[in-house]
């Protein structure tokens, strides 16, 4: 038996454990983490010949002409915003020589940027460029998930091979640049005139090109389509039928394999595929076959087609892009104004939308940032009438404690709740730039102020005191 004394000092040793563990789970349960703004911030109109712009799929650039209240999309998204400054080792190759690219990507935007790509385009040049673009070969994305400190700059390189066929002549490599496959930061990849940046380089040799995809023959609904302007618009759920010369300039027949691949609003992301199909082709010696691909009821308001051939020895692409007076809304770029979140700074949640096509349509929108844990730390939504124009959906993150690692999540529904567009992003400041961390075990504990350690600490007390008096009644019983 134990004496009462002993008694004693074990009772009151027992009563401080679970106020330990209480005081513990205040600490956990204090890190609550952001108040989130009670209004979303929705801006007015942008001028018309923006909002024709970005419905069309360009960006247009913003002029201090007009006249909002606040802010607009365009005070966080900048385009463009990302210098693809790329070269090549040398200005001359032959087939199967390896091209060496390598230069630096430039954030020049005031937060941080995270998953990012980049897209180069192969061209032969084209004497009719001004109305038809260049002869694409090739594209190809070398690079994905890059990661850029704001204002600061990534060292890039990759390579490609000069493919055994290539025809000699001179080229252009384009340089493109987006977030998530989704949003443009450096050039159009849905244009033939908009890039990032690009170089040129000459194939010597004596090759000759074996066929051709006439670009002056593209036709959309019997009408010569332009490759470079505006593209042709129909009304919605109308029959489209495109054609595209394939000519043979060869003194032999050519066997081609065609593949033909149809996506909402451009062929980035693997997602916003709608269709496809392959066939082969054969086209006789110095002769020129159509190619056709039907697209039956176009419901989608922007919908891009890419039409690729191949034949033994050589490659080529090209694009048709075409609209609907249809509606569907779009994200364009969600992100943090300032990261790593720190609570004596306040950063903004924000995304950017727009409808795509003519007139208003219904649906909603949400942006959510959660921390490591998978706890949201802030969040705005906007549930109503969408137009055309760029809309800003943004909320201030009054913090608590301090991030550096937080995710984010942007969705779009329509009128039904149907999820039509989506995106997620991680950001962590070890992979961003790890000079900005507070705490080096961030992205795995949201350690922020120290309450992940205190935590910790708390508990191995705890356990300490449960062993002395574990201790003192064998000691006891002794």
């Amino acid at each position: 038996m134990l004496d009462k004394a002993t008694m004693q000092i074990i009772k009151v040793q027992l009563f401080f454990v679970p106020l330990i563990f209480a005081f513990a789970l205040l600490v956990v349960a204090g890190s609550v983490s952001a108040q989130v703004g009670q209004d979303p911030t929705r801006e007015a109109p942008l001028p018309k010949n923006i909002q024709e712009d970005i419905r069309e799929g360009f960006s247009g650039m913003i002029e201090e002409d007009f006249s909002v209240s606040g802010k607009t999309c365009f005070d966080y998204y900048t385009f463009p915003s990302v210098q693809t400054n790329i070269g090549s080792k040398k200005d001359t190759y032959v087939p199967t020589e390896t091209v060496f690219f390598e230069g630096e990507l430039k954030n020049e935007n005031p937060y941080p940027i995270i998953d990012g790509h980049v897209l180069v385009r192969i061209a032969r040049k084209n004497q009719n460029y001004t109305s038809e673009g260049h002869h694409i070969v090739d594209e190809f994305i070398p690079l994905t998930g890059i990661t850029i400190p704001k204002e600061g700059t990534e060292n890039v390189s990759f390579a490609w091979s000069v493919p055994a066929g290539l025809p000699s002549g001179q080229y252009v490599a384009s340089f493109f640049f987006s977030v998530g496959k989704k949003f443009n930061l450096a050039g159009l990849p849905f244009t033939n005139e908009v890039v990032g940046s690009s170089i040129t380089f000459e194939v010597a040799g004596r090759t000759l090109t074996a066929f051709l995809l006439d670009r002056g023959g593209t036709a959309v609904n019997g009408q010569s389509y332009k490759h470079i302007g505006n593209w042709p618009k129909f009304p919605e759920g109308s029959e489209v039928v495109i054609t595209q010369p394939i000519s043979n300039l060869s003194n032999a027949p050519i066997t081609a394999r065609v593949e033909y691949k149809l996506f909402f609003w451009d062929s980035l992301h693997e997602d916003d595929e709608l269709a496809d199909k392959e066939e082969t082709v054969t086209v006789p010696a110095k002769n020129s076959t159509i190619l056709e691909y039907k697209i039956p009821k176009l419901e989608e308001p922007v919908a891009m087609l890419r039409i690729k051939v191949n034949t033994e020895t050589e490659q080529a692409l090209i694009y048709i892009r075409v609209l609907s007076d249809g509606s569907r809304i779009r994200l364009n770029f969600p992100g943090l104004s300032s990261f790593p979140l720190r609570a004596a700074e306040t950063s903004m949640l924000f995304t950017c939308y727009h409808g795509t096509g003519g007139g208003f349509t219904q649906g909603g929108v949400s942006v959510t940032v959660s921390d490591s844990r998978g706890k949201i730390i802030g969040r705005t939504d906007y549930q109503g009438e969408i137009s055309g124009e760029m809309h800003l959906l943004a909320t201030p993150l009054v913090l608590n404690e301090d991030y550096d690692y937080a995710k984010i999540s942007a969705r779009v529904t329509d009128k039904n709740g149907r999820v039509v567009d989506r995106y997620e992003a991680e950001y962590n400041c070890k992979d961003i730039d790890p000079s900005t961390c507070k705490t080096p075990s961030s992205g795995e504990i949201d350690a922020g102020d120290g309450r992940g350690g205190i935590v910790v600490v708390l508990f191995i007390v705890a356990l300490a005191v449960i062993l002395i008096v574990l201790r003192m009644i064998i000691k006891q019983r002794k």
